[in-house]
C-alpha cells in the first residue's frame, strides 16, 4: 500500500499568528519545484504526481530514482537547475534507463513534466491505468490476511533463556567495570 511518498508537513503556529511550514522528504522522489524553491513550500497534488512517476520507475526497475547517477542530493538539485533530468534520462544526452516499458513508462514520463500544470492528475492517471484493462491477479486483502495468519500460526516460538542472557551481561559488566578498570 502506498500511503506517503516520504514527504511530511508540520505546521507550527507561533503566538504572532504567522505559520511556519517544515517539510521533510525523500529527495530522490521530490519534484524539482520543491527542491528549487528559495523558501520551503508544501507538496502539491502536482508534486505528488512527480513522486508517483518516481514510484512507477522504482516498481519497474527496482532502483531508487536518480541514485545511480547522483549519490548526493545536492548533485540532483544541481541537475534540476541545469536541465530536465528525469529518472528515465537522469543526465543530458544519456540513453534511457528503460528502453521499452510500455504504457507505464509513458505515464511516468508525463508525471515528470517540469511544468507542474502539464502533469496528469491523480484522477487522470487512475483513468489511464484503468483503461489498460490489466487483469488484477493479486490476492485480495482477505486472502493476504488469511495467508499471513496461517504463516504466523505455523511459526515456532523462540524460547529465550533470560537467566543465561543475564549471566552473560553480568560477566561482561564485571569484566568491563571491575577494579582494574576504575580510575
Amino acid at each position: 500500500m502506498l500511503a506517503d511518498f516520504g514527504v511530511s508537513i508540520v505546521l507550527n503556529t507561533s503566538v504572532g499568528g504567522s505559520t511556519v511550514v517544515d517539510t521533510a522528504g525523500t529527495t530522490y522522489w521530490m519534484a524539482p519545484e520543491l527542491l528549487l524553491m528559495e523558501e520551503v513550500s508544501p507538496p502539491t497534488p502536482q508534486s505528488d504526481m512527480w513522486a508517483f512517476g518516481c514510484t512507477c520507475f522504482e516498481a519497474m526497475t527496482g532502483q531508487t530514482p536518480f541514485l545511480e547517477h547522483y549519490k548526493h542530493p545536492g548533485q540532483l538539485i544541481a541537475a534540476f537547475y541545469r536541465g530536465h533530468a528525469t529518472p528515465l534520462r537522469p543526465k543530458q544526452n544519456c540513453p534511457p534507463t528503460i528502453v521499452d516499458g510500455g504504457p507505464l513508462v509513458m505515464l511516468a514520463e508525463r508525471c515528470w513534466n517540469y511544468e507542474p500544470s502539464e502533469r496528469p492528475t491523480a484522477v487522470g492517471a487512475l483513468r489511464f491505468l484503468t483503461e489498460l484493462n490489466v487483469e488484477d491477479n493479486c490476492p485480495s486483502m482477505d486472502e493476504e490476511l488469511a495467508m499471513f495468519s496461517a504463516l504466523k500460526s505455523k511459526r515456532t516460538q523462540v524460547k529465550i533463556d533470560h537467566q543465561y542472557l543475564l549471566s552473560i551481561v553480568r560477566k561482561y559488566d564485571e569484566h568491563n567495570n571491575g577494579p582494574e578498570h576504575k580510575a
